[in-house]
Formats: structure tokens, sequence, C-alpha cells
């Protein structure tokens, strides 16, 4: 029994269903089943997004995270677009795209996102200009012990406040990958 090339491109035209017509087969399937059904709970999906959202973000740094402590090096990349996929679908599915458009999430999101590290950025000067006023007012004659304590002080509040910073910018990216890649698959979707 030999199997020619040409035998198994005829049984895979004529076994092989598109990825088009199986995307909105399975739309259609889903659609009409939530329709007869009495679960229509899911039309209030889209509020559960942003909880949802965050959730996933929190995953995924940690995700991210684990892997850089795991491989040591930034050669790694960690990416999860299933969550994307599945609410896009989903939104898609049941005629939530709308919906969760008119939520703007994704903008209050960037626009918190950006008065935090604002927020956070004025208080990184306000203590580096009092670290550096404050050098300047020591005289020699006061203890160096009480120069050296603020200074230290001041030097942990920084970089606290410098690596929160740093932790609102990946988190910040990161749901910016979210709304591209849920915005993505509806092209594969067709809506």
């Amino acid at each position: 029994n030999h199997c020619s090339h040409s035998d198994v491109s005829k049984y895979n035209e004529r076994n092989t269903v598109s990825r088009d017509s199986l995307l909105k087969k399975s739309t259609n399937v889903i659609r009409e089943a939530y329709t007869e059904s009495n679960f229509h709970d899911i039309e209030s999906f889209y509020i559960l997004y942003p909880v949802l959202s965050l959730s996933w973000l929190d995953a995924s740094l940690r995700g991210k995270g684990m892997l850089r402590k795991k491989i040591n090096t930034s050669d790694g990349y960690y990416t999860d677009d299933g969550f994307a996929l599945g609410c896009s679908f989903l939104f898609n599915t049941f005629g939530q795209s709308i919906n969760i458009e008119e939520l703007n999430w994704h903008q209050s999101f960037r626009q918190q996102s950006a008065n935090d590290k604002t927020t956070i950025l004025r208080k990184i000067a306000a203590l580096e200009t009092f670290d550096m006023s404050s050098m300047r007012n020591k005289s020699g004659s006061q203890k160096f012990q009480s120069r050296r304590n603020t200074s230290n002080s001041i030097d942990n509040e920084t970089t606290r406040l410098k690596v929160s910073a740093r932790h609102m910018e990946m988190k910040r990216r990161e749901m910016e990958l979210l709304q591209m890649n849920l915005h993505s698959p509806s092209i594969i979707l067709g809506v």
C-alpha cells in the first residue's frame, strides 16, 4: 500500500474545511444554541471583562517574571493570547463588541496609568529636591549619622518609587498588547 503525494492532496481537498467556514460554522452553532437556551446571563459577559483582564494582567506579569528568573536572561519571551482570543470570540459571537468598546475600559486604564505615573514621578522629583536641599543645609557641626539616615531613607523611598513606576509601565504595555490582541481576532472571525 503505497500512498502518493497526489493521493494525499486529493484526500485533503475532499476532507478539509476552510478555516473561515469552520469558524463561521462554530460561531453560528454556538449563537443558535445560546438563543435557544435559557442561559442569557452571557449577555452581561462584557461587564466582567475589566476584572478578568486585570486578573489576566497579574498572571501574565507573574509568568513573565518567573520566566525571567528561571532563564536569567532577557532572551526569552512569554506571551499569552488565549485570553484575548477567547474574549474576542465571545464578544463577536454574542454581539458584545460594541458593549466592550462603550465601556472605554482600555482608555480608562491608560489614563489612570498615566495619572499614577505622573504622581510617582512628582514624588521622586520632590524627594530628590528635598535630599539635595537638606544636604546643603546641614553644617559640619551636625551629626553625620542624622544626615546619613535621612539620606538613606530618601534613597530607599526613591528606589521604591522608581520600581513602582517601572512596574506601572510594564502593566501599561501589557494592557496595550491585550487590547491589540483583543481586536486582532476580529479579522479572523470576520467581524
